[in-house]
């Protein structure tokens, strides 16, 4: 990784541990990689990398729960190349699945989430450098757990 750029940390692998998660700002329409890597245990061991993606460079980077499974799910968005917005489900031992939630518009300093029609669920942010006019708000239609009201958000 030549620049890293975002930093998120969450337990992507369910054992326990926080993980780290970075991204990559290369200015370039391809070549920007995200990775993350497995927490070991003992912070003076080797961190296992894993790459979750190359492509467009990648200004934004969270990291949040997005379909209450208990599992973080990363959220990253490209300031360069197609402009993609995506969520990588988290399904377990450290998984992820790419999830397109928006192409076509810059993402810089974005895929932020936050709970803004009190339903329960996230919905993810963002702004563009090209464009800061504009922020870009992506709704959640998850379906609320029956188990808590709508607007209450779990603790995390």
């Amino acid at each position: 990784m030549v620049y890293p750029d975002r930093v998120a940390v969450a337990d992507l692998d369910g054992d326990g541990r926080t993980d780290i998660g970075v991204s990559e700002e290369n200015g370039r329409a391809d070549h920007a990689k995200a990775y993350w890597w497995r927490n070991p245990g003992d912070i003076r061991q080797n961190w296992e990398q894993q790459e979750i993606t190359s492509r467009g460079s990648l200004n934004s980077l969270s990291v949040a729960d997005m379909n209450d499974d208990d599992r973080p799910d990363p959220i990253m968005g490209e300031h360069r190349g197609a402009l993609r917005l995506s969520l990588w489900r988290n399904l377990g031992g450290g998984r992820l699945i790419e999830q397109l939630v928006g192409e076509g518009v810059e993402s810089h300093l974005g895929a932020r989430t936050v709970d803004l029609d009190g339903d329960g669920d996230r919905e993810i942010v963002s702004i563009g450098w090209d464009a800061p006019q504009t922020i870009r708000g992506l709704r959640n239609d998850a379906t609320v757990p029956s188990d808590r009201e709508a607007g209450q958000v779990p603790p995390r």
